[in-house]
C-alpha cells in the first residue's frame, strides 16, 4: 500500500525490516541451538544466549514504533491490522527466542554418555521444528498463504515426536539413575521444542488474519 506522506511509509517499512532481521537473528539462532544440542559446544551456546538479546531488542524498539505509530498516525485499514498483527508475532517471535536460550543452556551441559540414540531424536524433532518455523516466517514476509495448511499438520508431527520422546527418556531414566538430571535436561528441551511448534502455529493464524482479515477458524 502506497502512503503520500513519505515519514509514515518510512515507518512502516522499518517495521517490515526489523521483522524480517528479528526472522532471520531467529533462525539462525534455532540453528546454533540445535548443533549445541549435538556437540555440547558451550561457546555455540554463549552465542545463542547473546543472539536472544538481540531479539529481545528488536522487539522492543518494534513495539515502541508500532505504538507511536498508532498514537501519532491514527492508522487505519490495511495498516491498522498490519500493526496489530506484528504486536502479536514479535511477541512469540520473542518467546521461540527464549526457549531456544534454554535448549542451548541445558544442550551443553547434557552428558555426553547419554545413548546416541536419543541426542538422534532431539535433532529430528528440533529439524522439523525449524523449518515449520522457517516457512511460517517465508508466509509472513511473502504474504503468502500456500504452506499454512502444512504447517499447521506439522504441529501436530512434532507433538507426537514429542510425546514418544518423553516416553524413551523416562524408560531410560528407569535403567539409569545416575543420569537422571541430564534426563530432565533432555525434556526441557523437547518440551521447549514442543512449545516452539506451538508458538509458529499462533503466528500462522495472524499472518492468515494480516492476509485474509479473518483468522482460519473464522
Amino acid at each position: 500500500m502506497q502512503h503520500t506522506d513519505k515519514n509514515y511509509e518510512n515507518q512502516i517499512n522499518l517495521i517490515n525490516e526489523n521483522l524480517v532481521k528479528m526472522g532471520s537473528i531467529l533462525e539462525q539462532q534455532f540453528s546454533d541451538a540445535l548443533k549445541v544440542v549435538a556437540s555440547r559446544d558451550q561457546n555455540l551456546a554463549n552465542k545463542v544466549i547473546e543472539k536472544d538479546d538481540l531479539i529481545n531488542q528488536l522487539n522492543h524498539d518494534i513495539s515502541d514504533l508500532v505504538f507511536q505509530i498508532i498514537a501519532m498516525r491514527q492508522p487505519m485499514a490495511d495498516d491498522l491490522r498490519f500493526l496489530f498483527c506484528s504486536i502479536k508475532i514479535i511477541r512469540d517471535l520473542e518467546r521461540i527466542g527464549d526457549h531456544l536460550t534454554t535448549v542451548a543452556k541445558k544442550g551443553y551441559r547434557v552428558s555426553t554418555n547419554i545413548p546416541d540414540q536419543l541426542i538422534e531424536k532431539l535433532e529430528v524433532l528440533g529439524g522439523k521444528a525449524s523449518v515449520m518455523t522457517h516457512d511460517a516466517l517465508n508466509c509472513l514476509f511473502e504474504r503468502k498463504l500456500a504452506q499454512a495448511d502444512q504447517i499447521a499438520e506439522r504441529d501436530d508431527i512434532i507433538d507426537t515426536l514429542h510425546g514418544n520422546f518423553i516416553k524413551d527418556v523416562l524408560s531410560y531414566m528407569k535403567e539409569n539413575d545416575d543420569f537422571i538430571p541430564d534426563s530432565l535436561a533432555l525434556i526441557q528441551i523437547s518440551k521447549g521444542i514442543e512449545r516452539i511448534g506451538d508458538y509458529v502455529t499462533n503466528i500462522m493464524e495472524e499472518v492468515h488474519f494480516l492476509i485474509e482479515g479473518k483468522y482460519n477458524n473464522s
